[in-house]
């Protein structure tokens, strides 16, 4: 496993420092990042932690507009499968582990979960990152089919 990102003991009065993490993935990600990949083969690629401003637009002009952008430009989908060659949005999946229990998460997942409704994107949650490529394969198909 990757190593963890140093704690700093940063100094107010100091200028920021930054480094580079070694993985844009958690431990538990990168377990179902390896399984996607390999349940998926060349028929999609999969994008890790895309912001949702990148790939969902808002259609309207409503009088919340700027609540609604900020948003989309702040938050992520763990993982985005796409077309290989055009890299058209297919499905979005999302990995909830134990953080999906607090009470902020489960809110901003009510958000995720209306949003791609509205936009007719289908969305799987998976609640750990063991699944085997073959059972992987099959929960894509079946959520991409009711699509």
């Amino acid at each position: 496993p990757p190593p963890l990102p140093p704690q700093l003991d940063l100094h107010t009065g100091d200028g920021a420092q930054f480094g580079r993490k070694s993985s844009i993935v958690t431990q538990p990600e990168a377990r179902l990042y390896r399984s996607l990949v390999r349940a998926v083969g060349d028929d999609y690629r999969v994008m890790a932690k895309v912001r949702l401003w990148d790939f969902i637009w808002l259609v309207n002009d409503p009088p919340e507009r700027k609540q609604y952008l900020t948003r989309l430009s702040c938050r992520h989908v763990d993982f985005l499968l796409c077309e290989p060659y055009t890299l058209k949005p297919l499905l979005a999946i999302e990995l909830d582990d134990y953080s999906h229990r607090k009470p902020e998460a489960q809110a901003a997942d009510r958000f995720k979960d209306e949003l791609f409704a509205a936009a007719g994107l289908p969305l799987l949650r998976l609640n750990h990152p063991n699944y085997p490529p073959a059972q992987l394969r099959e929960k894509i198909a079946a959520c991409l089919a009711q699509s």
